[in-house]
């Protein structure tokens, strides 16, 4: 024991030295994050890769709190797709304050092609992560998705026939504008213009050809006409508190007994909200 306390007090200031090198590497270890990249490609329904696609992302993480928790973000921006429908997000690299805050999380909210009027995400927002992917396909249904080796892969076909199609399609574009200003992503105008011109055709279109007609959407629920829903995927679904009959009806839904119009109208008034921010400097 006389030898090693001996050993320790001659070579005191190496341990001291080595015991601070390990503290500040495990709070390196505790604070740091790598998001990896994402490779992805955007085809139509013959594999035709589809050039020019939006695809906006975001970071986002968790704030402890006593009681509950915040969300955290870090700015994503706007890309698009190449001539052959390839699109990559760069890895990157995150620190934040140890025990206080979650890693950084990679979040799509939004890929989006003009061109069929389609837009959907890869499964990279905190739902779809914990609940599996075979809950993200049911969800995502309007597009297929599939991943090869790294490569994630959407396959889109033009949903201006199927009104309810479009319209899941046109939700989804609401996304990133209601993420804008939280720090989530920011984009040169110039893009941010683009995304929005394009937004306010559809709309425009989609009233034209569907807005005097009956709504047969239903939140988190269709008209059995227009999405079949069986009593055994209807039990299995577990997440409802409705009869069979109750559900097919949705008697209590806000979209029923509207005209897409009504619906449209209001929808267009949270919409200009969000334009007002995505264009003040104070909020970027």
């Amino acid at each position: 024991m006389m030898l090693l306390y001996k050993v320790i007090m001659k070579n005191k200031g190496k341990i001291s030295i080595l015991l601070a090198s390990l503290i500040i590497v495990l709070i390196i270890w505790v604070s740091g994050c790598a998001v990896p990249r994402v490779k992805g490609k955007v085809v139509d329904e013959n594999d035709k890769g589809i050039a020019g696609v939006f695809v906006i992302y975001g970071y986002e993480g968790s704030t402890y709190k006593v009681v509950d928790s915040d969300s955290y973000y870090r700015p994503g921006t706007i890309v698009r797709t190449d001539e052959k429908g390839f699109f990559e997000i760069p890895r990157t690299s995150h620190f934040h304050a140890p025990f206080l805050k979650t890693d950084l999380f990679l979040d799509i909210y939004v890929i989006y092609d003009p061109q069929t009027h389609c837009a959907g995400i890869l499964p990279y927002n905190r739902w779809h992560r914990s609940a599996g992917l075979s809950v993200f396909k049911k969800e995502m249904w309007w597009f297929t998705y599939k991943i090869e080796g790294n490569l994630e892969t959407l396959i889109f076909h033009d949903v201006t026939n199927n009104p309810i199609e479009w319209y899941n399609s046109i939700r989804q574009l609401h996304v990133p504008l209601e993420k804008y200003g939280w720090n989530s992503w920011d984009a040169p105008n110039e893009d941010k213009h683009a995304f929005l011109n394009h937004l306010l055709r559809e709309y425009e279109e989609f009233q034209k050809q569907y807005g005097h007609k009956e709504c047969l959407y239903r939140e988190g629920i269709f008209v059995k006409s227009q999405f079949p829903v069986s009593y055994e995927e209807f039990k299995e679904m577990k997440s409802h508190n409705k009869t069979y009959e109750e559900y097919k009806e949705a008697n209590d839904s806000f979209y029923k007994g509207k005209t897409w119009n009504e619906v449209l109208s209001y929808h267009k008034r949270i919409l200009d909200d969000n334009i007002k921010r995505l264009f003040d400097a104070s909020s970027e």
